[in-house]
């Protein structure tokens, strides 16, 4: 789980994973102090608060393993709502071929989850 700043779940979205992250009062995206989901697709993230407990937020990550479907859809989903911040442009372009193999193989590890 994630506790931090925006370049937190940048790391987590460019590895392949679907970021899940507790935001609080005082996690803020960059220098322009927006809650996180100002500039994030809350569609693309899963945030604790979002749950009324640990235990709910975690049967919604086992659904979510067991629907791929689901799960591909929300993986789908793009990052940024607009407008996307400059110093988060970087993160829009094509990713490296190191990231594309390690999300095909994260992609195959969930394909054959049980």
């Amino acid at each position: 789980m994630i506790q931090g700043g925006s370049e937190k779940l940048m790391c987590a979205i460019r590895s392949g994973a679907i970021p899940i992250f507790n935001e609080n009062d005082d996690m803020s995206c960059s220098k322009y102090k927006k809650p996180i989901e100002y500039f994030f697709n809350k569609k693309r993230l899963i945030n604790v608060k979002d749950f009324k407990d640990f235990d709910e937020m975690a049967d919604h990550v086992k659904y979510l393993l067991n629907n791929k479907e689901i799960l591909y859809k929300m993986m789908d989903e793009p990052v940024f709502n607009d407008p996307i911040p400059e110093e988060f442009k970087l993160f829009t372009n094509p990713p490296s071929d190191y990231y594309l193999h390690f999300c095909k193989d994260v992609k195959e590890k969930i394909i054959n989850y049980k």
